[in-house]
């Protein structure tokens, strides 16, 4: 473990059997919320399009995608922190490229991913501001994220006591304040966001797609789940900065922040 990774107290997958046993709650209790997240992701990729998944974990993510069709093991490739998830990872699908990747500081050059997806990794971080720039920075066409939010302006962050269930661990279990994040990936973002839409899968659950280039018509989703949300907050100072092309489209997603309350 390098220097500055034994300073981040929150970072203990690897510690003990903690891996194993989030690997094994996630395989007995999760698979519902997997196959509602991939089916909403292909809303969002075609089957075949390049996904680069930051935070997979132990590849569960990936084996929901192939099982859909929506990736194989040439159009996936996978990254974690933790050297445990990763080998539980390898250990299911040996050909997928599963490689050490910090989100603080990712190892790839700008825009040269063309779609990335982050599901349920921000929230066990102690902020989520630096891990997203480097999202960001790495997507060229699309960004998923998929994390908790509440609609207020404060964020609510929780670093849980150690639990039995995750071998006597401690984890962050954060909820962020979707308006505060809404206006940090437009005030960060590396290149002009061209759309943002939003899926509520229920509770805190929110999926976020950030788009950095324009779809061909045919591409683009149907439905009232998947209403552009470039519309956000249009009475919020933090907003001054966005283009006023997108300011026009504030309406939607205001409704639907109003319906979070």
């Amino acid at each position: 473990m390098q220097p500055e990774q034994e300073k981040r107290y929150w970072q203990n997958w690897d510690n003990g059997e903690a891996s194993r046993k989030i690997d094994a709650y996630w395989i007995q209790s999760e698979n519902p919320w997997r196959e509602t997240l991939v089916r909403q992701l292909k809303r969002n990729f075609k089957p075949g399009d390049g996904i680069f998944e930051v935070g997979c974990g132990s590849g569960l993510i990936f084996h929901k995608m192939r099982e859909h069709g929506l990736v194989d093991a040439k159009s996936y490739q996978g990254g974690d922190i933790s050297q445990e998830m990763l080998k539980l990872a390898r250990g299911r699908t040996p050909d997928v490229n599963f490689r050490t990747t910090d989100i603080f500081n990712i190892d790839m050059l700008d825009a040269s991913q063309a779609n990335v997806i982050n599901i349920h990794v921000l929230q066990h971080l102690p902020g989520y501001e630096q891990p997203v720039k480097e999202l960001m920075r790495i997507a060229r066409d699309k960004l998923y994220i998929a994390c908790w939010f509440h609609p207020g302006m404060e964020d609510q962050v929780h670093f849980s006591d150690p639990s039995e269930n995750w071998d006597k661990q401690a984890f962050h279990n954060n909820t962020y304040s979707m308006p505060r994040f809404l206006a940090f990936l437009f005030a960060n973002a590396p290149r002009p966001i061209v759309d943002l839409r939003m899926h509520h899968f229920g509770d805190t659950n929110y999926g976020i797609t950030v788009l950095f280039r324009e779809e061909e018509e045919s591409a683009r989703p149907v439905g009232r789940s998947q209403e552009s949300a470039i519309q956000i907050l249009s009475a919020s100072p933090t907003f001054a900065s966005v283009p006023a092309p997108l300011r026009e489209n504030l309406a939607a997603l205001h409704s639907i922040l109003s319906r979070m309350a």
